[in-house]
């Protein structure tokens, strides 16, 4: 595993020594791991989305589906927390 984790970094270094150049990715997702659902005194949602956006960040985690145009609205992507599907964290995993 050493051997192989050696030559990747050889090889990468060799392409930065010819000149080659790095593909910038297209998207690079940042974002917090929820919004103010989780706060001890929530505020509008439309205000919590848009306080993200202006931050810098481009992902709303875990917004529920009528939080979607929100999202567009201000610019964001989503990751979304469907209610359909919900999981018992407590409960644990067989």
């Amino acid at each position: 595993m050493e051997a192989l984790a050696a030559a990747t970094q050889a090889s990468h270094l060799r392409k930065i020594q010819m000149g080659a150049k790095m593909k910038k990715p297209e998207f690079f997702p940042l974002f917090g791991w929820s919004h103010n659902k989780w706060l001890a005194r929530p505020r509008p949602i439309e205000e919590d989305l848009k306080e993200m956006a202006e931050c810098g960040l481009n992902i709303a985690c875990f917004a529920r589906v009528e939080e979607l145009d929100l999202c567009q609205k201000h610019g964001l992507k989503a990751i979304i927390n469907d209610q359909r599907l919900r999981y018992d964290w407590a409960q644990g995993v067989d």
